[in-house]
């Protein structure tokens, strides 16, 4: 049997969807993993500059920290596709001061945030993130100079760093500009498609 006729047989024997499978699909496909992902991503990307923040008694040191998002993962979860755990792996450069005193130190950084997928009126997917804790990221820190590989020995910079990064990544979260890149709306998707003919090809013109 010819493989054009195969295909068409499996189709015809292809259940069809109903209406709550297809709006599920729907919502799969406008907020996708891989779409979200890149989206947080590109958001960290431009905020990572940081500083200078004081800290330390009265405030008496200064960190300023630059650095980059790698691409991040998400992982579905295995019971509810509204449920996502985002991973996003960061590269930093800290330099800490006080006074004329500069400890250096370079920071490999995993942080996991909690993302849901919410549905709103008309036709809507908001994504929600859970506050980052510090608990959520896991940074390993090296010191760069001598004052920074000494200073590795008394202060416990790792939980520090850890902090500063679940801190930097809420108030990211909750910038309205990123509000406004996690609110999908998918009737507006629908007609942007519609309207540079992406939906009919040439050849189905109705012109």
């Amino acid at each position: 049997m010819p493989e054009a006729s195969i295909r068409a047989l499996d189709e015809a024997a292809r259940p069809s969807l109903s209406r709550l499978e297809f709006a599920d699909e729907i919502l799969r496909a406008a907020a996708s993993p891989e779409r979200i992902g890149s989206i947080v991503t590109g958001v960290l990307c431009d905020r990572l500059d940081v500083g200078p923040i004081g800290f330390g008694p009265a405030g008496i040191l200064s960190a300023h920290a630059v650095g980059r998002a790698h691409p991040a993962t998400i992982e579905p979860h295995p019971d509810d596709h509204c449920a996502l755990d985002l991973h996003i792996p960061l590269a930093l450069r800290i330099d800490v001061r006080i006074g004329s005193v500069v400890a250096r130190f370079g920071a490999g950084v995993r942080l996991r945030a909690r993302l849901t997928l919410e549905l709103d009126r008309p036709c809507t997917v908001i994504v929600r993130h859970r506050p980052v804790r510090t608990e959520d990221v896991v940074a390993r820190v090296r010191g760069l100079n001598p004052i920074g590989r000494a200073a590795m020995e008394f202060v416990p910079v790792g939980r520090l760093v850890a902090s500063r990064v679940a801190a930097h990544a809420n108030t990211v979260f909750a910038d309205p500009e990123v509000a406004r890149l996690t609110r999908i709306d998918v009737v507006q998707l629908i007609g942007r498609a519609w309207d540079a003919g992406l939906v009919l090809d040439a050849g189905h013109s109705t012109a």
